[in-house]
């Protein structure tokens, strides 16, 4: 989970370490369109079957039916098609605060609440999520990036500044970069 307000580079320190680690992923770039339960499942299906094919057929055909099966058979069956995944994976959503719909919230909560050693969900947000982590933080299953470990230094600045323009920056020019970042503009 990486956690931080925009421009801290949480996208691209995510697309950086999925070129680091060779692992089949599967990327979700969500905007407000995507609060609806039927229209998100529709995605999480798409993206993981774009690595699985066979992934996720049935919850489809409920995505695309008038009513939906309830949640709790939903996750039931993404559960099981997850299970049947036996290669390590990454599924990551990308601006995931922007998700406010609790029927998505509790689907995925069962999901990270589940023993499923080949899905690895990332979660790219502004602001901490309302999923219940304290029992995954405890049991050691979550890893958190948040604002203060993305953020540069005074060194890093520099360092990075020197490097990037023609002309060393002095010492309060660094400063207000640094202070900036901190006050999250």
């Amino acid at each position: 989970m990486v956690t931080a307000p925009a421009g801290y580079g949480k996208t691209t320190l995510v697309s950086s370490w999925i070129e680091q680690v060779h692992c089949p992923t599967a990327w979700i770039s969500l905007d407000d369109g995507d609060n609806d339960i039927a229209v998100f499942l529709g995605y999480f299906v798409t993206a993981i079957g774009s690595i699985f094919p066979d992934f996720g057929k049935q919850i489809l055909t409920f995505s695309q039916a008038p009513a939906l099966p309830p949640l709790s058979a939903i996750a039931s069956y993404l559960l099981n098609e997850l299970n049947h995944i036996e290669q390590d994976f990454v599924l990551v959503l990308d601006d995931f605060h922007l998700l406010t719909n609790s029927d998505i919230h509790v689907v995925l909560n069962d999901l990270l609440h589940s023993p499923l050693p080949h899905f690895h969900l990332t979660l790219i947000s502004r602001y901490d999520l309302p999923q219940q982590l304290a029992k995954l933080r405890a049991q050691g299953k979550v890893r958190e990036l948040r604002a203060a470990d993305l953020r540069f230094s005074a060194a890093e600045v520099a360092s990075f500044t020197e490097k990037a323009l023609p002309t060393k920056p002095d010492a309060e020019t660094i400063r207000i970069l640094t202070e900036k970042q901190k006050a999250g503009r």
